[in-house]
């Protein structure tokens, strides 16, 4: 990593976390940090290069708005705003298609993968990090 000077992100999602920040020392005890879902931290200077593990994750602390399953939100019809118009292409419409049934036939699988999603953050975390990789941008690419 070229760029390992640069800050590094980290947003967390999900459960509530111990971050164990050390130092770049492995012989340095290292300070336990609660992390909840939401909180953003920047490792920069000597702490961007400081060993750090998450070695325990709480269950059942993610919000609500991230584990109830979003059962309903959407009407027949409806689309999230990433969503294709026409569904995944590997699966076959309904026979006797017409756009009522294939909505509801999309609604459906929509339905399954929130309550799958949902389930699984429960007991899950997401930690997102963002980092430069390259000392410098190329811009004649």
């Amino acid at each position: 990593e070229e760029a390992a000077g640069a800050p590094l992100l980290s947003l967390s999602l999900g459960c509530a976390a111990v971050l164990l920040l050390g130092t770049q020392s492995r012989e340095d005890e290292p300070v336990p940090l609660l992390v909840r879902s939401g909180d953003a931290i920047i490792l920069g200077g000597k702490a961007r290069l400081a060993f750090h593990s998450m070695p325990r994750i709480f269950p059942d602390t993610a919000p609500s708005h991230l584990t109830q399953s979003r059962r309903g939100c959407l009407g027949a019809g409806e689309r999230t705003a990433t969503e294709p118009a026409l569904g995944p292409a590997s699966k076959p419409a309904p026979a006797g298609d017409s756009h009522d049934s294939e909505a509801q036939w999309r609604h459906q699988d929509d339905e399954e993968l929130t309550r799958r999603e949902s389930a699984w953050l429960q007991d899950h975390r997401i930690n997102l990090s963002i980092r430069q990789v390259f000392s410098e941008c190329d811009n004649d690419a």
